[in-house]
């Protein structure tokens, strides 16, 4: 997977949505890397990262080679923003490996089509992510 780190302090991996690339974080990172490192990560099949199939473990691979990233750059813990799809990874990756994760930070999280609750609701009302998250997990148990 793709990444371009700037900056320098506490790391902040940004991961962008679909279907744009690490581009949408230009201007983001023009400002908080003056005081971040901000870590550029391109999503599979966007930008610079070849393309990966679609699948019942697709977020929890996303999730694996984000922490790949996270060694190759030597960071201990990080703050995670994830934009519109991007977020579904970040929280899928908080889930999995939540003591390398500071904060999370979900910009126009994606809603899955079959919530029929607003985002806000569905993230106070837990077992939503908790059934989706285990689902997940236990289907992808060995890919973390």
């Amino acid at each position: 997977m793709h990444s371009d780190s700037r900056g320098k302090g506490d790391a902040v991996p940004l991961i962008h949505g679909m279907p744009t690339n690490g581009r949408l974080w230009d201007g983001v990172v023009r400002e908080l890397s003056r005081r971040h490192k901000c870590i550029v990560i391109e999503l599979r099949g966007m930008g610079n990262t070849p393309f990966l199939s679609y699948g019942p473990c697709y977020f929890a691979q996303m999730a694996a080679q984000i922490e790949q990233i996270r060694r190759r750059y030597r960071v201990q813990r990080w703050h995670v923003v994830g934009h519109d799809g991007g977020s579904a990874i970040g929280v899928q990756y908080a889930h999995l490996i939540p003591r390398r994760v500071d904060c999370l930070a979900l910009l126009s999280p994606a809603v899955f089509s079959t919530c029929s609750r607003s985002f806000c609701s569905t993230c106070s009302a837990s077992p939503f992510w908790a059934n989706f998250l285990r689902r997940s997990s236990i289907r992808c148990s060995g890919v973390s």
